[in-house]
């Protein structure tokens, strides 16, 4: 097929240069047209083309500038000059996510990155202070010293616990060799998380899950939710039972899809991630009676697209109805054989998150299989 030029923006030249130059950083060919040669500073209406294959990378880039572009106060890209791409693995004080693991060291190995185990740890205020009693204020500060070392060495107790069974599994080939640090934090883990993401800039973010009785006792306050929520990088939740995928095994997965552009970022990076495990996806479209018909035709132009550019992928078309989700996502989980659930996720306020869950939210505490939830 013919990889021709597409016009995916049009800007003010200077505009149009800050793009080109965003785009080419990521080894994206750009063009731009209807430049005024004698004053191109004065130029308007600058075309910024790419080529068509190109098309879902660059769409990803601009609207998830927040990806690439470090907000104000934020450290360098990484905290090491590592340029090797990175997958963050939180760890709590539950036991080891073994399969969570195991998941983040095959895609590691797949894409010659290197895994951060991470641990966040809260120390609880001790005492009350009194600020008429100064003997009271001394006892409180000493107390909650002696907590702090002590919550500080069991933090570090239990990552080294973790490090020395992913070195043993590495050694008794269970686990792919790839090159592994840990990191051990104080704060609010899901705070921990995404500040240490916009450090290293992670290409997935792989967090261990209890199983569904668990996790529904678990809902409120869940630290993955709130990583899914606020997060703008790719999560990747593994339930604690869920059985080895191993690359060129046959999958299949279920991707929801929003019937726009989105769908285009989120199958992209999902090819970018999973390319090496050969999957059957059915791409799930959610019909109303109004949109049935625009909806058959974006489904199909979306299922030319995938077999266009993503050839280890198997794409098929499914339907639910909007007047029906809750069910008709339990049948089609009970009708195909889905190890993975695929969620695009579109940024939305707290109010919404809070009052109106999305469907990543539900899945995550209703399955108990592995989802990916992309930003888009």
């Amino acid at each position: 097929m013919e990889d021709r030029l597409i016009t995916i923006a049009i800007h003010t030249y200077e505009k149009a240069l800050v793009l080109k130059s965003m785009l080419e950083s990521e080894g994206i060919m750009v063009t731009l047209q209807n430049v005024n040669l004698l004053q191109p500073v004065v130029s308007s209406g600058v075309r910024v083309r790419i080529k068509e294959s190109d098309l879902p990378l660059a769409l990803r880039i601009i609207e998830s500038s927040d990806l690439l572009c470090p907000a104000k106060g934020d450290k360098a890209v990484s905290a090491s000059s590592d340029s090797d791409p990175v997958i963050i693995v939180p760890v709590d004080e539950s036991p080891a996510p073994q399969a969570a693991i195991y998941f983040a060291f095959r895609i590691a190995a797949a894409h010659k990155a290197r895994i951060v185990l991470l641990h966040a740890y809260i120390v609880p205020p001790v005492g009350i202070n009194n600020p008429l009693n100064d003997a009271l204020t001394f006892s409180s500060e000493t107390a909650r010293s002696k907590e702090t070392l002590d919550m500080e060495a069991k933090a570090h107790s239990l990552m080294e616990h973790v490090c020395d069974d992913v070195k043993n599994r590495i050694k008794d080939g269970s686990l792919p060799p790839v090159r592994f640090t840990s990191q051990v934090e104080e704060g609010i883990p899901e705070e921990v998380i995404r500040q240490t993401a916009r450090e290293l800039k992670p290409m997935l973010i792989v967090m261990g899950t209890r199983s569904s009785s668990q996790k529904q006792r678990e809902m409120l306050g869940s630290v993955t939710a709130e990583v899914i929520d606020t997060c703008r990088y790719t999560v990747l939740t593994v339930p604690d039972d869920t059985p080895p995928l191993t690359p060129g095994t046959d999958a299949s997965a279920l991707f929801f899809g929003n019937m726009d552009q989105t769908d285009l970022l989120a199958l992209d990076e999902l090819y970018r991630l999973l390319s090496s495990f050969p999957l059957d996806v059915s791409i799930v479209n959610v019909v109303s009676k109004k949109s049935a018909k625009s909806s058959a035709e974006s489904m199909d132009a979306l299922l030319r697209y995938c077999g266009d550019h993503f050839p280890s992928f198997r794409c098929k078309p499914a339907e639910i109805r909007q007047a029906n989700v809750a069910d008709d996502v339990n049948s089609l989980l009970k009708k195909y054989r889905v190890d993975i659930i695929v969620i695009p996720n579109k940024r939305r306020n707290a109010f919404t998150r809070i009052f109106n869950p999305s469907l990543a939210h539900k899945l995550l505490f209703d399955t108990s299989r592995p989802m990916i939830v992309i930003p888009v």
